[in-house]
C-alpha cells in the first residue's frame, strides 16, 4: 500500500500544475507554492521512511512520521480555510526566521564570531554572499505582508491568525485530532528531541541488553498510508481534479482488494 501511495503521490504535483495552471493559464502565487511545497515535502518524507524501513534502519523513522503528521495537518488547514492569507503567513514566517539567523551570524559580537569560526568563514564573505541587510529586509517583509501581521504578531506561529492557535496541539484540536496528537505526535517527538534511548535497551532482572534494531515499522507504515491518502484526496478535491481523484480512489480500492486476498 505504501509503495502504491508513493507512486500516486509522485504524480500529484505534475497533475495539478498541468491541469490547473498550464491548461487554464492560471497565475501561480506564493500560497500555491507553499501548499504544493508542503505536499511535496510530505511525499519526500514518505520516500525516506520507505527507504529506512527497507534497509532496516530504524533511526529516523519516528522523525519522518512526525514530519508527515505535521505536513498533513498543515495541508488540512491550508485547504480548508483562507488559503491565500495562510500561505502568505507561512512564507513570511519562514523568510523572517531565515533572516534572523543571518542577523545572528553577522552580529559583531562574541556569538557571531564563534558562529563564523564554526562555519570556517569571515564576516565580509557572509555579508557579500547574502547581499542585503537582514534588519532592513525584515522591515520590508513586514510591510509587504501587512495583511498577515494585521492578524498575528511577528513571533507567533504562522497558523495563529485567530490568536487562539498558539501551538501545534491547539491546531490539532481545530481538526478534532487531539487524541492523534497525544498518541502519535508526542511519541514521535521523543526521537526528534533525543529522548528515545529507552527503546535501545532491554532491562530484565540481572540483565541489560542493547538493541541494535527495533522492529516497529508496521505502526509507522500504517500512519504514513493514512497521511498520504488523506493528503492526496484533499489536494485533488481542493483543485477540483475529479478525474484524478476517481483514479486515485480506484487504485486504493484495487490495492486493498489485492492485499485482502
Amino acid at each position: 500500500m505504501l509503495k502504491m501511495l508513493l507512486r500516486e503521490a509522485d504524480k500529484v504535483l505534475e497533475t495539478v500544475i498541468t491541469q490547473c495552471y498550464e491548461a487554464k493559464s492560471k497565475e501561480f502565487n506564493i500560497e500555491d507554492a507553499i501548499t504544493l511545497g508542503i505536499f511535496e515535502d510530505l511525499f519526500k518524507k514518505g520516500q525516506s521512511l520507505q527507504l529506512l524501513i527497507e534497509n532496516k534502519m530504524d533511526a529516523g523513522i519516528d522523525s519522518m512520521s512526525r514530519g508527515m503528521m505535521e505536513n498533513t495537518i498543515y495541508l488540512k488547514l491550508l485547504l480548508s480555510e483562507d488559503n491565500r492569507i495562510l500561505g502568505r503567513s507561512y512564507y513570511a514566517a519562514n523568510k523572517i526566521k531565515e533572516l534572523k539567523i543571518l542577523n545572528t551570524i553577522i552580529a559583531e559580537d562574541d556569538i557571531g564570531k564563534r558562529i563564523l569560526e564554526l562555519m570556517a568563514t569571515d564576516l565580509q564573505s557572509v555579508k557579500t554572499e547574502s547581499g542585503f541587510d537582514p534588519e532592513k529586509k525584515i522591515k520590508e517583509l513586514t510591510t509587504e505582508f501587512k495583511d498577515v501581521f494585521e492578524l498575528r504578531r511577528e513571533g507567533h506561529e504562522w497558523y495563529n491568525l485567530d490568536n487562539k492557535t498558539r501551538n501545534f496541539l491547539e491546531l490539532c484540536k481545530r481538526f478534532d485530532m487531539e487524541p492523534e496528537y497525544h498518541i502519535f505526535y508526542r511519541r514521535f517527538s521523543d526521537e526528534v528531541h533525543a529522548q528515545d534511548v529507552m527503546k535501545r535497551i532491554k532491562v530484565n532482572e540481572g540483565e541489560l541488553a542493547v538493541l541494535s534494531h527495533t522492529d516497529s515499522s508496521e505502526f509507522q507504515i500504517s500512519l504514513a498510508n493514512i497521511f498520504l491518502a488523506d493528503s492526496i484526496r484533499n489536494i485533488y478535491s481542493y483543485y477540483g481534479l475529479k478525474k484524478a481523484l476517481r483514479h486515485f480512489n480506484e487504485m486504493v480500492k484495487i490495492n486493498y482488494k489485492l492485499k485482502s486476498k
